[in-house]
């Protein structure tokens, strides 16, 4: 993972996340209050809005400012758990990770 995969991998998580936001927002209504879609949505274009400045930081940096972005963008509940997911993985990942430090990283932020 690089500064090419984050400009790659945040667009494709924000597009992900806008396409599925109704059927997120479904999901919660039948346990919640139907808002995580439109959260979740809302978190990650402004993550988006902000891919080149995280890409051009180092990958730790970048995932532990990713973190508190969707913190301060999410609201909800989910907000302080994905962002909470980011910093912790960046807390734990090195800046040029391979796939056991990546694995390890994630298993330890989770």
């Amino acid at each position: 993972m690089d500064k090419v995969d984050l400009k790659t991998l945040i667009p494709a998580t924000a597009n992900t996340i806008a396409a599925h936001a109704d059927e997120l927002t479904a999901l919660d209504q039948a346990i919640g209050d139907g808002d995580h879609g439109l959260n979740m949505k809302r978190g990650f274009e402004a993550v988006r809005a902000e891919a080149e400045a995280f890409a051009a930081k180092p990958l730790p940096e970048a995932l532990k400012a990713i973190g508190t972005k969707l913190v301060m963008t999410v609201g909800g509940a989910s907000g302080p758990l994905f962002g909470t997911l980011f910093m912790a993985l960046g807390k734990d990942i090195s800046a040029e990770p391979d796939h056991a430090n990546l694995a390890a990283a994630f298993g330890k932020a989770i």
